[in-house]
């Protein structure tokens, strides 16, 4: 027999796409996960970093606005979900280049989360999802 699972919706909220904006979407999701007492929650702080800059840089959204929600999906995971303007093309990783400060996001995304994926919308929006595990316990290095 299968388990439910109790997914509880933190919140959502829509923020311009100037680069200003990552840091408001930042504190935003760490007022959210503080107020759902998630702890070890920079990993999901860095995740939503990356998305909302992707969506900036690599969409229409620029023009526009971002939307950014957040939910508790239980187990330690949280589904932080960023939905652009839309753009021409998928997002998808790069394979870092050492040379450049840029073409990180989207791989620091997948090392951060258990799992991420991009869906499209009927309006060739995308909006782009990440599972980041909260630990309640971080374990150190040394046990």
């Amino acid at each position: 027999m299968g388990g439910t699972v109790m997914c509880r919706h933190l919140g959502h909220f829509l923020l311009p796409g100037v680069g200003a904006s990552v840091s408001v979407a930042r504190r935003c999701t760490a007022a959210l996960l503080a107020a759902a007492e998630c702890r070890n929650i920079g990993d999901a702080l860095l995740v939503t970093s990356e998305l909302v800059t992707n969506a900036i840089v690599h969409s229409r959204s620029s023009e526009g606005w971002v939307r950014i929600g957040v939910v508790d999906i239980g187990d330690g995971l949280i589904d932080i979900e960023v939905l652009d303007e839309g753009a021409a093309t998928v997002p998808f990783p790069r394979i870092p280049d050492d040379g450049k400060p840029c073409g990180r996001g989207l791989w620091l995304v997948d090392e951060l989360s258990a799992k991420w994926g991009v869906r499209r919308t009927g309006d060739e929006r995308s909006a782009v999802w990440a599972l980041v595990d909260t630990p309640e316990k971080q374990v150190k290095a040394d046990e």
